[in-house]
């Protein structure tokens, strides 16, 4: 699993997905809490042009520690299709460091589920 460093002091946590290449690309997060017994819903969408769609963490940054982000993201289009998920988390507006991912590749069916986890870590110090 990613972890992903953030300031526990900063502003607000969000995140950002593109899907371009096969279309459309529909998506689902969830945040568990820190003791990784409940998750709540972040966001579902479904993105059909490669605007990014950004939304925020619920969580102010003072309580994100040890919060895993988990993400499941469908891509569609035909046999050979190439496809092209960016993830991105961001604080401030800014990408934080290690929040980049990204998922590349050729479609060997009409569908790919693309799915991952990223643990909220607070920075130590300056």
């Amino acid at each position: 699993m990613r972890e992903v460093k953030f300031d526990p002091q900063g502003g607000p946590l969000a995140v950002e997905v593109v899907v371009t290449g096969g279309q459309p690309g529909a998506y689902r997060f969830f945040l568990w809490n820190a003791d990784h017994s409940k998750q709540r819903g972040v966001a579902a969408g479904i993105t059909t042009d490669p605007t990014p769609s950004r939304f925020a963490v619920p969580v102010a940054a003072s309580r994100a520690a040890g919060r895993v982000l988990e993400w499941n993201v469908v891509v569609e289009g035909e046999i050979g299709d190439a496809y092209d998920l960016a993830i991105v988390l961001l604080q401030d507006e800014r990408p934080l460091r290690g929040g980049r991912l990204r998922y590349r590749g050729t479609l060997d069916s009409s569908q790919i589920a693309l799915v991952g986890l990223a643990t909220l870590i607070a920075k130590t110090g300056k």
